[in-house]
């Protein structure tokens, strides 16, 4: 017997809608964070905040897990609330029966929007475990780092009930599915080296993860009923559908007093034995000196010079005439240098200006350089790290951009493998307080 097309179609696309419900308190509210890591590159060393004398506080679970249950909550009850509404074919479906905007669900206008009846559902029920927050640095390998406080979530979904219809008839799909999200709070102070650092929380709402450890009982009849596409096709259309329930939401932890929390140093307290008492701490130690009467270290870039770099045949890597701009971080200050377009050898010599300045920092001068070419939709980093007994690295520094490519050489490898060369050389002039001439090679 062959299986029938539409009962197919409406079986597998229930679970898929049904989690998206699952995402929609978070999913409205989230945008997209900056790129992270470059996979092939290490990230930069964090520059603090210091770490809190142990002052101030914040209670993990008043600021955090209060708010994030009652979301969470508040999504499996409609859901569930709306489920037979749902499978009987009900006009709409309201929160708690109050027929407004605010708790229209579905079969109503909310935002201006009108929210259809689902053709799918399923009832949903929720665990959730907080994990003690840590002292985490962030991962970046194009920017600064910086430290931070983060919490972690684990939630876990079971999905049963599943039903879905399509052309007028319903199907009911007899086996569960069981989901696992992360839910990262990270805490920061952000711009912690100006004198208005604020207390700043960054959520990051993972994409539930569906467990894929079928029973033999639904592997066998998903094989004798319907030729072993449901069990498969289901798994795939849950996946694609919660690439929309993840994302990042971020601002500042507000304050009744202040409307803000100013701070400059942060930390963790844990309690495992009693962990309803686990806090994020933070200080704000106004600086003793101005910081526009600190001393100052100036960075100067000279010049760049593209260097020759080939694959086996002799071809240039990446290509024959490239388009790159070069940004440079130092400390927390971002100078952007255009360039022209450079073929191999070629050296571009950088006028006034390619100087950027910052306060002299109290430990170590950390500059990132990247190479981005957005023609070729490419990105190179690196960075070098001076430290004070070096007096910063005074003077002239040579920092070289790197490039990351394949090569397959049957003589070394017959798969292949990542190769890194010397990209761009950068030429910087240092200028640091009571200093003396230096001259380093940074690679």
């Amino acid at each position: 017997m062959k299986p029938n097309t539409s009962r197919i179609l409406a079986i597998a696309s229930v679970v898929a809608i049904s989690v998206i419900w699952i995402g929609a308190a978070t999913a409205n509210a989230q945008s997209d964070l900056p790129p992270g890591q470059h996979y092939y590159y290490p990230a930069t060393p964090p520059q603090g905040p210091p770490p809190a004398s142990g002052g101030p506080s914040l209670s993990v679970d008043v600021i955090f897990t209060v708010p994030l249950n009652v979301k969470v909550d508040q999504m499996v009850s409609d859901n569930n609330q709306c489920y037979w509404p749902a499978k009987i074919g009900a006009p709409s479906c309201f929160r708690d029966g109050i027929q407004d905007s605010d708790h229209c669900i579905w079969g109503c206008m909310k935002g201006g929007h009108f929210i259809s009846r689902p053709e799918a559902g399923a009832i949903i029920s929720v665990s959730k475990t907080r994990y003690s927050p840590w002292m985490y640095a962030t991962q970046y390998s194009d920017r600064p780092n910086q430290n931070v406080a983060l919490t972690t979530y684990s939630l876990t979904y079971n999905v049963s009930g599943i039903f879905g219809c399509s052309g007028g008839v319903c199907v009911d799909y007899p086996f569960s599915r069981t989901l696992g999200q992360s839910i990262d709070i990270y805490t920061s102070c952000q711009n912690y080296w100006t004198a208005t650092g604020v207390l700043t929380q960054t959520t990051v709402i993972s994409a539930p993860v569906l467990d894929t450890d079928h029973s033999l009982l639904e592997d066998t009849i998903g094989g004798i009923l319907f030729n072993n596409v449901i069990p498969n096709f289901v798994d795939s259309e849950i996946r694609a559908a919660l690439g929309g329930a993840s994302g990042t939401i971020s601002g500042p932890i507000p304050s009744l007093a202040t409307g803000t929390i100013a701070c400059n140093r942060l930390g963790v307290f844990t309690f495992p034995g009693d962990p309803k008492s686990d806090a994020i701490t933070f200080d704000f130690i106004r600086p003793r000196v101005l910081l526009a009467a600190a001393p100052q270290i100036t960075v100067q870039v000279t010049q760049v010079r593209r260097l020759p770099l080939h694959y086996l045949d002799g071809s240039p890597i990446y290509y024959p005439t490239e388009s790159p701009r070069l940004e440079l971080y130092a400390g927390h200050s971002k100078l952007v240098v255009s360039l022209p377009q450079m073929v191999e050898n070629q050296t571009f010599f950088v006028g006034s200006g390619g100087t950027v300045s910052i306060p002299a920092p109290s430990d170590q001068l950390v500059l990132v350089a990247n190479m981005r070419d957005d023609t070729h939709n490419t990105l190179d980093s690196t960075y070098a790290v001076f430290d004070k007994t070096s007096n910063f690295g005074n003077g002239t520094q040579l920092i070289t951009s790197p490039k990351v490519y394949f090569m397959l050489d049957p003589r070394i490898s017959r798969k292949p493998i990542i190769m890194y060369g010397k990209g761009y050389e950068i030429t910087l002039r240092i200028s640091a307080p009571f200093s003396s001439p230096t001259i380093r090679t940074i690679f």
